[in-house]
């Protein structure tokens, strides 16, 4: 079972890519949602992680997305070496994350 607080971090990194992808807002703003969008991502993969591993202790999100991070570089760091690495598979990688 997620916390609670899952949906809150799924939809507001969302809202951050959305707006990071629109062209309404300036490239300031484009460049600080992408990066609450690349937070929340991490969260989300290291959710994941903690469901795969079935790990008991609740643990909080800070946690979390350090262990995202990790899993972002274990799957990023063989397929950059590889140059399988695209821009559009990392819009694909941060976009999985917040599901």
């Amino acid at each position: 079972m997620s916390p609670p607080g899952f949906g809150l971090v799924g939809a507001l990194g969302a809202l951050s890519a959305l707006a990071a992808w629109s062209g309404w807002l300036c490239t300031f703003d484009q460049s600080m949602a992408w990066g609450v969008a690349l937070v929340c991502s991490c969260v989300g993969w290291g959710r994941l992680l903690h469901r795969v591993l079935r790990i008991r202790p609740t643990v909080d999100v800070g946690l979390e997305s350090v262990w995202g991070i990790s899993v972002t570089l274990a799957v990023g760091g063989p397929l950059v070496a590889l140059r399988l690495f695209t821009p559009a598979f990392g819009h694909l990688w941060v976009g999985a994350g917040l599901v």
